[in-house]
């Protein structure tokens, strides 16, 4: 009987030392989350469609926490108080804090919950500071758009569209000025691949082929690093003055048709499918086009993502495309699109009569201006 006290005692001391242990070492990450008593805040590392949870503390009854794992190599990182939500990061109803830090900074976190996105301060940071500049470039530019959306809804009958069209493209050019001057100022730094990741390769080469070099070799082994690279070689390999792969497809009526084919001539490959609605819309003005340059030289070479063969057949003949057509009709596993890394479409690529690649993606009236100044500016 004694043996069995003894034991009881020994049990009873084991459970006082438990439940009375902390966390070994300082915390890493420490704050205040104003309304967010009793939650809990979660610390994840952040992957491609993925987040690992790291760390994790209740909330104190004043809004106080402290996290005590470390993160490892630099890269982006959330807080996440509460449940998952479907909100985007920078909305103003986020639950959502993203960082970028590393294991050699302490942090200092204040913020209202639930709306943690837009209120959040960092201390003890630099990059995480930096990525909240980008998010606020962006917010500005999504409030001019909200605005203008509203216009439309308030009154469509007497929405002025050319101004409209006008006043988006100057929100979207005035964002790309503000995201590369961002990334010019900030180079080496790893927040400078979310800056760059906002502007368009083709307009900006240059900046992209450094930004990945510098990135790379700083940060071998980060996955957002190495997708960027990736995006960045696949376009370096398609850049304007590089030969365009040749590929064959099949046309409506069966036979095989390759862009070799089109050897000699200036050729629009056009990107497109039955069911992209901004495609059809655009295909008048590639009608108007091709009637206008047919017989100086010019090709248009239609590739449709359609896997219905019925659907493009019929949209083709609907829009009146008389131009060369083809598909596998694998949809967005087609392999022209793979080999010509086509992310969207409408989307094209202008090749001229040596299979060299002119330009990538041009519509409209730049599109004209380009066809009119290799077409109309020397003899056929």
């Amino acid at each position: 009987m004694k043996r069995m006290k003894k034991i009881y005692v020994v049990i009873w001391v084991l459970m006082i030392v438990a439940g009375c242990s902390r966390p070994k070492g300082n915390p890493v990450i420490t704050g205040q989350i104003e309304g967010g008593a009793g939650e809990t805040i979660y610390f994840e590392l952040l992957e491609p469609n993925k987040a690992t949870i790291i760390d994790s503390a209740k909330i104190g009854k004043d809004g106080s926490f402290a996290l005590y794992k470390k993160a490892a190599g630099k890269t982006f990182y959330q807080l996440r108080v509460g449940k998952i939500k479907p909100n985007s990061n920078v909305a103003p109803s986020s639950n959502i804090m993203v960082l970028v830090t590393d294991s050699t900074e302490i942090l200092k976190i204040t913020a209202k919950y639930p709306e943690c996105s837009s209120t959040y301060q960092v201390e003890g940071s630099e990059e995480t500071n930096l990525l909240q500049e980008i998010n606020h470039i962006m917010m500005e530019g999504q409030l001019r758009l909200d605005s203008l959306n509203a216009a439309y809804q308030q009154d469509p009958d007497n929405f002025n569209e050319k101004a409209a069209n006008q006043l988006l493209v100057e929100i979207q050019v005035n964002q790309a000025h503000k995201m590369k001057e961002f990334a010019e100022l900030h180079k080496g730094k790893f927040i400078s691949l979310q800056a760059v990741a906002m502007l368009k390769p083709e307009d900006n080469p240059d900046l992209f082929n450094e930004t990945a070099q510098l990135l790379g070799s700083k940060f071998p082994d980060n996955v957002f690093v190495n997708n960027f690279v990736t995006i960045v070689d696949k376009s370096t390999r398609l850049a304007p003055g590089t030969s365009a792969p040749d590929f064959s497809v099949t046309t409506p009526d069966g036979n095989p048709i390759g862009l070799s084919q089109f050897k000699g001539k200036y050729v629009l490959i056009d990107f497109w499918a039955s069911w992209c609605r901004p495609c059809r819309m655009q295909n008048p003005e590639l009608v108007e086009l091709y009637k206008k340059y047919k017989g100086k030289n010019f090709e248009i070479f239609g590739v449709s993502l359609d896997q219905n063969k019925e659907a493009w057949v019929q949209a083709i003949a609907d829009d009146k495309l008389t131009w060369a057509h083809g598909s596998d009709l694998q949809y967005w596993n087609a392999a022209p699109a793979k080999l010509y890394d086509v992310q969207y479409i409408p989307f094209n690529f202008l090749v001229g009569p040596d299979g060299t690649i002119i330009a990538k993606n041009l519509t409209g009236s730049s599109l004209d201006a380009k066809l009119n100044a290799l077409l109309n500016s020397k003899p056929m």
